[in-house]
């Protein structure tokens, strides 16, 4: 019987392909890809046709989102996280922890205060509430993993929108024009990736 990747590995195995994934992240052309089936690839190139470095799964790359961390490309994908280049020297990530200050304004909750034509709310509860979860998973240290996870677990072109509009700060218009999409679609994209978050988390409206 072919036992599945992720069930035959041991911690141990898992760490040490997360160090290998993490060497080669260094360089700055590497990234990784989330091709589905909760595998994943690092690539050397931005050019998809060619084969891919490594190939690993979910128990790696949550290593890898805890350590070094990991933030989305605008092209889709991850690549690590900036890391400081001393200690007065800020991160150009995200940051975390009580020394950064006030955390900002989740993207999401900026656009749950919009109402659309007819006064209705331009995103329903639970579609703030998923997003709300999401950017507090992503700006967390100990939960960001658990936020990367969960956007690996979305198709492509959720997952896409949903980095852009973190990325973005919740402009639409910013995110459509990055993910080539026409003006006015990006608000029902982005309730449907919403809708498959809160599935991911398990929130109920």
């Amino acid at each position: 019987m072919t036992v599945a990747p992720e069930e035959a590995e041991e911690p141990e195995d898992v760490e040490r392909e997360a160090e290998r994934v993490r060497r080669l992240l260094r360089r700055a052309e590497c990234w990784i890809e989330a091709p589905g089936q909760g595998r994943f690839s690092l690539r050397t190139s931005a050019d998809r046709r060619r084969r891919a470095a490594l190939k690993f799964g979910a128990a790696t790359f949550e290593r890898l989102a805890a350590d070094p961390g990991l933030e989305p490309r605008a092209e889709g994908g991850w690549t690590a996280r900036a890391r400081a280049a001393g200690p007065s020297t800020p991160s150009s990530g995200p940051k975390t922890g009580p020394e950064t200050g006030p955390e900002p304004p989740s993207p999401f909750a900026r656009l749950a205060r919009h109402d659309d034509a007819e006064g209705r709310p331009w995103l329903s509860s639970l579609q703030a509430k998923a997003g709300a979860r999401l950017w507090s998973d992503l700006r967390r240290g100990p939960a960001r993993a658990a936020g990367a996870a969960a956007l690996a677990s979305l198709d492509p072109a959720s997952r896409a929108m949903l980095e852009q509009v973190c990325r973005n700060g919740g402009d639409l218009a910013a995110a459509e024009a990055a993910l080539g999409l026409p003006p006015q679609t990006g608000r029902t994209a982005l309730k449907l990736a919403l809708l498959r978050l809160a599935r991911h988390y398990g929130l109920r409206g």
